[in-house]
This record gives C-alpha cells, sequence and structure tokens, in this order.
C-alpha cells in the first residue's frame, strides 16, 4: 500500500494531492510515520496533512497524535480533532 501511496503521489508534479490511509493493525503506527517521512521527500512539497480515520478510543488516538508530534518535523501546523 505504501508504495502504491509514493508511486501516486511522485507521478504528480506540482499538483495538489490528498492520501488516504485506512489502517487496521498493530503496525499502524510505524507505517504512518514512514509515509509522513515519504510525503515530506517529495520535491516541492512545503506542507502535509495525514487525516487517520479509526474506530479506536480517545487515549489511543491520543497516544498516536503524541507520536505524530515526536517527529523531528518543527514546521508542522495540524491539529488533533477529538
Amino acid at each position: 500500500m505504501l508504495k502504491v501511496s509514493k508511486a501516486s503521489l511522485e507521478a504528480l508534479n506540482r499538483s495538489k494531492a490528498k492520501a488516504f490511509i485506512d489502517v487496521d493493525n498493530g503496525v499502524a503506527n510505524s507505517k504512518i510515520k514512514r509515509t509522513k517521512e515519504e510525503l515530506k521527500s517529495i520535491p516541492n512539497k512545503t506542507r502535509s496533512r495525514l487525516e487517520v480515520d479509526t474506530g479506536l478510543s480517545i487515549p489511543t488516538i491520543y497516544a498516536f497524535k503524541k507520536s505524530l508530534d515526536a517527529l523531528p518535523n518543527k514546521k508542522q501546523q495540524g491539529r488533533c480533532r477529538y
């Protein structure tokens, strides 16, 4: 799934693109982190927004938000809506 997402996003040169990633397993955090890092490596991309649709509890979503905030991106301007 990540290879397909990366290939689709790389094919769009100088265009705005949205990618929706649905995950249902325990490895979701690492896959989402990797995808976010790949989005940042695409040239001409100044900002990325990641929206995750889950049926998890609020503490689990908050833990996920904390793991995203721990990434070394200083220019991130996202919000987590509960």
